[in-house]
C-alpha cells in the first residue's frame, strides 16, 4: 500500500466510522471527509464541486420536485376511495398501502413517494376511527422495497447506473432493476404482510394519533359553472374522501341552512366546512371552489405566499374579539380558525376568539411573523401550501409518466427527461418556485455530491483495485461467492452508515473485483446496488408517520427488519446470478 492510499484509507475509515457513529450529521461528515482529501492532494482542486453537477444529484432532485407536485394533487389519494371499506384490518392496510406506496417508489424514488404518499394513510384510515400503530413500519418498508424495482427507485441505483455508465459508456436502463428487485420487492411485500404480528400490540387504552388530526372551519364559495353547483352536500362530502364535514350552507348572503345531506348546493352559496388543511386545498381544487378570506385582500407577491398556523395568547388583544375588530383584517388573510376538537363555529367574520385558538393565515411568508408579535400570536408551524389555487391532478403524474417513458426508450437521458418535467410544473404554475426549492432535500444533495469525488478517487488511487486483490484471494475462480459477499457487506454497511456512502464506496471495489476474477462488472454492480438500496436496519423509517409502535424503541428493526434483509439476500442473490451473466458485455 502507497503512502496515498493509506492516507486515503484512513480518511475514508475516519468517516464511515463517524457516519456509523451517528454523532454529526452524515453530510457534514462527508464534507469534512472531502475537504480533508482535497487538503491532501487526494482530490484535485477542480474535483471537489464536481459532485454537483453529477446526473445521479440532477435526477434525485429532480424526482424530489416532482413527489412535491404529486403530493399537492393528491393523485395517490384515488386508489384510497375505492379500497377504504376494505381497510378496517391491519393485514388488509399493509397490503394496500404498502402495495400503492411501493408502486409509487418504483416511479418516485422510495424517498420522493414517502414525500408524496404522506398525507395518504391519515386520509384512507380517517373512516375506521383509529390509526392501528402495527401497520407503520410495514407500510413504510414496503417503500424501501418499491425502490429496488426501477433504476429512479433509489440513489444507489442512480450512482450505480452512472459509475457503469463511466466504465462502459452505457448505464443501466429503467426497467434493468426489475428482474431482481421485482422479485424481491414482491417477497418482501407478501412477508410485511404478516410480519407486522411480530410487533408488539400498543397498550391497552392508548389513544389512536388518528383521532388528533388538525381540523378547522373554514368557508368556500361556489362559483357558478362548477361542478359543486347542482349537487347535495352528501355528495360533496363522499368528494372529500370523508374527511370533510359540512356544518352549514349560507345562501343570498345571510340565510344560514341547516346541512341537510339531500341539500342541493346553488350557485354563489358559501360552504362552512370542517377540515385539515391539506384536505382543503385538495377539495377547493378538485370542484374549483373559492375560498372565502375573512380578513380581506392582501396584496402580496404569489411567489412569496404561504400558508401559517398561529396560536391566539392568552395576551393576545384579539381575545373577545373579531378579525376585524381587531385589527388584523387588511394585514393577512384569515382563511380558518381550529377550537377544541375541531368544534364547527359560525361565519368567520363574526367569530369572537379565544385564548388557544389556531388561525390559518396566508400571506407573505417574510412578513407575517413580524405581525403575529405585534397581536401576540405564536407561529406554530408554516405549510407548504396556497390554499385558493387550482388543483391540477393530472399533470404531475402525467409529467412523471412523461420523462420515464423518454428515459425507457432511450429518447433522453433520465437526468435530462426528469428535469425537463420538472421545469415544466413550475411553468404551468403547478409547483411555485418556493414550493420546487422546498421539495429538494439539500442535505442529500450535499452528502453525494461531496462523496463522489471520494468514489472517484477510491478508484483512481488503486485503492480500490488493492481491497479487490485481497477481497478476490478467498474466491478466486468462485465469482458467485465474490457476489454473495458483496450482497452481505452492502446489506451490513448500509444501516450503518447509509446507502449512498455504502454504493459509493464498495461500488468502485465491485468493479475491481470483477476485473479481477475476469468476469463482467454486471452481478457485482448490481449486488451493491440492491444491498445499499435495502436500509432497513437502520431504525429511520422512509415515510414520516407517527406511531410507529414498537420499531423506535429498537425491538422492531429486529423482529422486521432481520427476517426482511435476510429475505433480501436469499431471495436477491439467486436473481442477480440468474439474470446477470459473470460474462463481459452488455446487461442482457
Amino acid at each position: 500500500m502507497t503512502q496515498p492510499q493509506a492516507v486515503l484509507a484512513a480518511i475514508l475509515g475516519a468517516m464511515l466510522a463517524l457516519m456509523a457513529w451517528r454523532r454529526w450529521r452524515h453530510d457534514v461528515v462527508a464534507l469534512a471527509a472531502l475537504l480533508a482529501a482535497a487538503g491532501t492532494g487526494l482530490v484535485p482542486a477542480d474535483g471537489v464541486l464536481a459532485g454537483f453537477s453529477h446526473p445521479a444529484v440532477a435526477s434525485f432532485a429532480a424526482l424530489l420536485v416532482l413527489a412535491a407536485g404529486v403530493r399537492n394533487s393528491g393523485l395517490l389519494l384515488a386508489p384510497m376511495r375505492a379500497l377504504a371499506p376494505w381497510l378496517e384490518r391491519t393485514g388488509a392496510q399493509v397490503a394496500a398501502l404498502g402495495g400503492i406506496g411501493a408502486a409509487a417508489a418504483a416511479l418516485l424514488g422510495s424517498q420522493g413517494a414517502a414525500a408524496a404518499f404522506a398525507p395518504v394513510p391519515a386520509q384512507a384510515l380517517r373512516r375506521s376511527g383509529r390509526w392501528p400503530s402495527r401497520a407503520v413500519a410495514p407500510v413504510s418498508l414496503a417503500f424501501t422495497l418499491g425502490g429496488l424495482v426501477t433504476l429512479a427507485g433509489s440513489l444507489p441505483n442512480l450512482l450505480v447506473s452512472e459509475m457503469r455508465r463511466e466504465m462502459t459508456g452505457e448505464g443501466y436502463g429503467l426497467f434493468d432493476f426489475a428482474p431482481v428487485g421485482g422479485a424481491v420487492a414482491l417477497a418482501g411485500l407478501l412477508l410485511l404482510v404478516t410480519a407486522w404480528r411480530l410487533l408488539p400490540p400498543p397498550p391497552s387504552g392508548a389513544a389512536p394519533p388518528a383521532a388528533r388530526i388538525e381540523r378547522y372551519t373554514s368557508e368556500v364559495h361556489v362559483p357558478p359553472g362548477t361542478p359543486a353547483v347542482g349537487r347535495t352536500l352528501a355528495e360533496l362530502e363522499r368528494r372529500g374522501d370523508g374527511a370533510i364535514g359540512i356544518t352549514a350552507v349560507i345562501r343570498e348572503g345571510h340565510r344560514r341552512l341547516p346541512p341537510r345531506p339531500g341539500l342541493v348546493v346553488a350557485a354563489d352559496d358559501v360552504l362552512v366546512l370542517v377540515c385539515g388543511l391539506d384536505v382543503l386545498q385538495r377539495f377547493t381544487g378538485r370542484l374549483r371552489l373559492q375560498i372565502e378570506n375573512a380578513g380581506g385582500d392582501v396584496a402580496a407577491d404569489p411567489e412569496r405566499v404561504g400558508v401559517i398556523e398561529a396560536v391566539v395568547s392568552p395576551s393576545s388583544r384579539l381575545v373577545g374579539r373579531s378579525c376585524a375588530e381587531g385589527g388584523l383584517a387588511g394585514r393577512v388573510s384569515l382563511l380558518g380558525i381550529g377550537r377544541g376538537e375541531g368544534q364547527a363555529l359560525m361565519r368567520l367574520r363574526r367569530v369572537k376568539l379565544q385564548a388557544g385558538d389556531v388561525l390559518v393565515l396566508q400571506g407573505e411568508l417574510a412578513a407575517m411573523p413580524p405581525v403575529l408579535a405585534e397581536f401576540g400570536c405564536l407561529l406554530l408551524a408554516e405549510r407548504r401550501l396556497r390554499l385558493g389555487r387550482r388543483q391540477q391532478a393530472l399533470a404531475p403524474g402525467a409529467l412523471l409518466l412523461a420523462a420515464l417513458a423518454l428515459a425507457a426508450t432511450g429518447a433522453l437521458p433520465l437526468a435530462v427527461a426528469l428535469l425537463g418535467a420538472a421545469t415544466l410544473l413550475v411553468l404551468l404554475r403547478t409547483l411555485s418556485l418556493n414550493e420546487l426549492y422546498a421539495g429538494v432535500d439539500l442535505s442529500v444533495v450535499v452528502l453525494v455530491a461531496a462523496l463522489l469525488p471520494l468514489s472517484a478517487a477510491l478508484r483512481g488511487s488503486g485503492l480500490a483495485a488493492l481491497a479487490a486483490e485481497w477481497l478476490a484471494v478467498p474466491v478466486q475462480g468462485r465469482p458467485a461467492e465474490a457476489v454473495a459477499l458483496l450482497l452481505a457487506a452492502a446489506l451490513v454497511a448500509a444501516p450503518l452508515v447509509n446507502g449512498v456512502a455504502a454504493a459509493l464506496v464498495l461500488a468502485p471495489i465491485a468493479v475491481a473485483v470483477a476485473a479481477r476474477l475476469g468476469a463482467g462488472p454486471d452481478p457485482f454492480l448490481m449486488a451493491v446496488a440492491l444491498g445499499a438500496s435495502c436500509n432497513v436496519l437502520s431504525g429511520a423509517l422512509p415515510l414520516p408517520l407517527p406511531a410507529a409502535q414498537g420499531w423506535d424503541g429498537g425491538a422492531g428493526r429486529w423482529r422486521i427488519g432481520v427476517p426482511l434483509t435476510v429475505l433480501v439476500f436469499a431471495v436477491g442473490l439467486p436473481m442477480i446470478l440468474l439474470n446477470w451473466p459473470f460474462q463481459p458485455g452488455t446487461p442482457p
